[in-house]
């Protein structure tokens, strides 16, 4: 399964390369978090997450969990940069040709040891990709002259987190996307600044994604 037999599916595969689904520090009061790669580099997606704590956990009473609150925008610059050079036009009148994500959600987390917790939320995600190439592409036999896909779905996403040293933390998590009928996993391995691990994905054309990202907390 790859770009041309369903772009759906790996647009929605990408898209979710840049997915921030994780706690913010019961220490802290917010992350703000880009991934590198796959999608910074080599694609050009370039991309933003903002994580807000609203509730603590045990803030007000010791069974009330934390909450957090999630945005993340991201957009393609090397399709932009294509549209202004004439190589490529959008594949509706209304619509500018470009690549475009959005998503937000929320997160309820509770401490079930003292470095360990477990997390559970909502996220929505929209992705689409709109372009109209010039001169139509020929691709061993398949000819492609314009991409139009988008991708829309409410992932159900719950995970467990656990400190393993000083500002170092390994989290996995699981999300289904009952839209796409697909599941998609991370392990993931978080120091100060650094995050390095692999998105998996079982039906997909490339199971395994390794990505690298870098968060600030405030």
């Amino acid at each position: 399964m790859d770009l041309l037999e369903n772009p759906g599916d790996f647009l929605f595969n990408l898209h979710s390369d840049n997915c921030d689904f994780t706690p913010v520090l019961k220490n802290r009061h917010g992350t703000i978090r880009t991934n590198f790669y796959p999608t910074t580099f080599p694609a050009t997606w370039l991309n933003l997450s903002v994580k807000v704590k609203i509730l603590s956990d045990g803030g007000f009473a010791p069974y009330v969990p934390q909450v957090d609150l999630v945005g993340e925008y991201g957009k393609m610059i090397a399709i932009d940069m294509a549209a202004s050079a004439g190589d490529v036009e959008s594949s509706s009148d209304s619509v500018k040709p470009g690549l475009g994500d959005i998503g937000y959600g929320i997160l309820i987390t509770k401490s079930v040891t003292e470095k360990t917790r477990i997390y559970g939320g909502l996220r929505f995600s929209d992705a689409a990709l709109n372009v109209k190439f010039g001169e139509a592409m020929d691709l061993g036999g398949t000819t492609l002259s314009e991409i139009n896909v988008g991708v829309k779905d409410t992932l159900i996403v719950t995970g467990i987190e656990n400190q393993i040293g000083e500002k170092k933390y390994v989290v996995a998590h699981f999300s289904y996307s009952p839209n796409q009928k697909k599941i998609v996993s991370r392990i993931g391995w978080y120091s100060k600044h650094l995050e390095l691990g692999f998105n998996i994905y079982p039906e997909g054309f490339m199971v395994m994604h390794p990505f690298m990202a870098w968060h600030w907390y405030f």
